[in-house]
């Protein structure tokens, strides 16, 4: 620790770094790839909606919880959601990937073989040339890049020769598929193909909606859709190829229609810039970690340092669209409430400032979060501190209590009792909360009296004994 000691932390909860503090270099994304980090490697902004990265597990192996792990030599495509950090597996929706050689929609023979050195990646995005599907000769070559939006992901396609080649959108990639919707929309000169569709799902959260509308950059020279017990499955794209012509794919996500996809693609990315949005990424990440700034020290440390605030600022997710409307833990489809803006005034105790529609969020692992990783989203980013005990007290009035590990909008159970409680109980403390104070007293007062998680027996003796429960001190 003593050349750690000599770090200067600047903590700068409410201003940006300098444009010239390029924070983001000082990130490895392939950390906790490998062992069980259970972290991916791909492209998403902070918080953001799009989680777009390689896959290279299809099961719920513990070693595949964020569908990626780093020892694997073989990778099925690159799907637009993914959990970081956690145990259990889930997301994986909208799998897209392009190939040379005939068309299949099975896994095990579209799926390609790649090589370490030969990918790259940094905050907001991700790169790798596959070297082919075994077996398939010259088949290799083709670069992927992939970059994000709050709400979409962006995948460009380079292809070294001229041949067939085929562009694949699966959604039975991952978890159980419970009902599917793929379509083609017209073209235009603005998008020369077009689809949207709905993928609903269950695994670790038993009902996920996820609607999408994706845009390409070349229309297809024929197209198909084939269809499973669920509705339609795959889009099938052939294409014949120049050497060296790129095509592009973006994709807007949403968990309230198809509609609500298109819209959000309309309002952040209506074009086809790759690298332009490429930095546009990599500039939020850098104001989202320069909130603290670090001189001295080693490489390595400062290394360690920016490499934890990125996969700490990773989730909870964005979950509203432009419009603010988000599926709710009712299943309805809510819009979100308009609530002060926090501003300086936060860090004298006070919420002030315009009114202003509030984001929501999901994926709110609280067991692992409460104690460090909310006090320091308070403390750095509080309009986010705000925006996420808001969506507890949402999520508390739909589902008729606090949540424990939320999914989707759908309560996992997962873990040991109500910290969501401590949350909120943190953001008014440190000033920054905006919600209804009497209305998150009744929420923690109900969770206190929950029949579950040996609260009973607690309420009952005043202490929880390990004769009484497994894992009765955390409990």
């Amino acid at each position: 620790m003593p050349r750690f000691a000599a770090l200067v932390l600047l903590l700068t909860a409410l201003g940006a770094p300098a444009s010239s503090a390029q924070w983001t270099r000082h990130v490895n994304v392939f950390t906790g790839t490998g062992g069980t980090g259970h972290t991916f490697p791909g492209a998403t902004v902070p918080f953001g909606m799009v989680q777009i990265s390689p896959d290279t597990r299809r099961d719920d192996s513990w070693e595949g919880a964020a569908g990626y792990y780093h020892a694997d030599s073989l990778v099925y495509g690159f799907s637009h959601t993914h959990l970081s950090g956690t145990g259990v597996s889930d997301y994986g929706d909208i799998l897209v990937t392009a190939f040379y050689g005939d068309t299949t929609t099975a896994p095990g023979r579209y799926r390609q073989a790649f090589r370490h050195d030969r990918e790259a990646g940094s905050p907001g995005y991700y790169a790798v040339t596959l070297d082919g599907r075994p077996g398939v000769p010259a088949s290799g070559g083709i670069r992927v890049r992939l970059t994000a939006t709050p709400r979409v992901g962006v995948q460009e396609y380079t292809f070294p020769r001229a041949g067939e080649v085929t562009l694949l959108v699966d959604l039975t990639h991952r978890d159980f598929l419970i009902e599917s919707r793929l379509s083609r929309l017209p073209g235009s000169a603005a998008a020369p193909a077009s689809f949207a569709g709905m993928r609903r799902s269950r695994a670790w959260a038993d009902d996920q909606h996820v609607y999408f509308q994706t845009d390409l950059s070349r229309a297809p020279d024929a197209a198909e859709i084939r269809t499973g017990p669920a509705g339609p499955t795959h889009a099938i794209l052939r294409y014949r190829v120049r050497a060296g012509e790129r095509i592009l794919v973006k994709t807007a996500l949403s968990s309230v229609s198809e509609e609500g996809a298109a819209a959000n693609l309309a309002a952040e990315l209506s074009g086809w810039a790759f690298e332009a949005t490429r930095r546009a990424a990599d500039a939020l990440w850098n104001a989202e970690i320069g909130r603290v700034a670090v001189t001295g020290g080693t490489e390595r440390q400062r290394q360690n340092l920016y490499t934890a605030l990125y996969h700490a600022f990773l989730a909870p997710n964005l979950w509203n669209d432009v419009d603010g409307r988000y599926r709710g833990r009712d299943g309805a489809i809510h819009t979100a409430p308009m609530r002060p803006r926090v501003g300086a005034a936060a860090a004298s105790g006070r919420a002030s400032g315009p009114l202003r529609r509030h984001d929501v969020y999901t994926v709110f692992s609280l067991w692992d979060t409460f104690r460090t990783a909310h006090p320091m989203f308070a403390l750095l980013a509080p309009q986010r501190a705000a925006d996420m005990a808001e969506t507890l007290l949402r999520q508390y009035e739909q589902a008729g209590r606090l949540p424990v590990w939320e999914l989707a909008a759908n309560e996992t159970n997962t873990m040991i009792g109500f910290h969501a409680a401590p949350v909120l109980l943190d953001a008014a403390a440190r000033g920054v909360a905006t919600f209804d104070p009497d209305l998150a007293l009744r929420a923690m007062i109900d969770a206190a009296n929950h029949d579950g998680f040996g609260q009973p027996t607690f309420n009952r003796q005043g202490y929880l004994s390990a004769d009484d429960e497994p894992e009765s001190t955390s409990k």
